[in-house]
Order: C-alpha cells, then sequence, then structure tokens
C-alpha cells in the first residue's frame, strides 16, 4: 500500500511538472507573439486600393527594370551579329576579288 501512494504520489508530481512546463511554453509564445498585430477583419475597399495600387506599382517597377535588362542583353547581342556580318561580308568581298584575280 504504502509502494502504491508513493507511485500514485510520482504520477501526481509528474503531472504537475508537465502542466507547469506546458504554461511556462504557452507564456514564452504568448511573449512572443505580443508584437504581432491580431488579424482584423477584411479590408474595405478604401483600404485595399491603395494597397493594390502599391503593389501594382511595384510591379511595374520591377517589370520595367527586367525589360531594360533584357534589352540592353539584345542589344549587345545585335551589336555582335552585325559586326561578324560586316566580317563575313569583307571576307567574302576579299574571297571574290582573289578568284576574279586568279580568273583573269
Amino acid at each position: 500500500e504504502k509502494a502504491a501512494r508513493e507511485a500514485e504520489e510520482a504520477r501526481r508530481k509528474e503531472e504537475e511538472e508537465k502542466k507547469r512546463k506546458e504554461k511556462e511554453e504557452e507564456a514564452k509564445l504568448k511573449k512572443a507573439m505580443a508584437g504581432v498585430p491580431a488579424p482584423k477583419g477584411e479590408m474595405s475597399f478604401f483600404q485595399k486600393v491603395p494597397s493594390k495600387i502599391k503593389d501594382l506599382e511595384i510591379n511595374q517597377s520591377l517589370l520595367q527594370s527586367y525589360i531594360q535588362d533584357i534589352k540592353k542583353h539584345y542589344d549587345e547581342a545585335f551589336e555582335d551579329v552585325q559586326s561578324e556580318a560586316k566580317a563575313s561580308q569583307k571576307e567574302l568581298k576579299e574571297v571574290g576579288d582573289r578568284l576574279k584575280a586568279s580568273l583573269t
């Protein structure tokens, strides 16, 4: 009977310790969440519009930067192709001139 009481007492202490730890964890969580604003109800139309406009302006700015980068790369590639075409034309002219010279 004494062993049963001791076992019951140990089980009760374990449960109390478990509850105490759970409360500590809950308190830590509440403290950590103290700076986070609670979610509010749905935003009104007049609250949504400025937010949406700001999002669109950001997206437009990002898209504009992306387009400028792409244009720069295409311009560089086009210049390379033009210079290669000019070099090829020059080589073809030289080959044609040599061919004419060898035939005459």
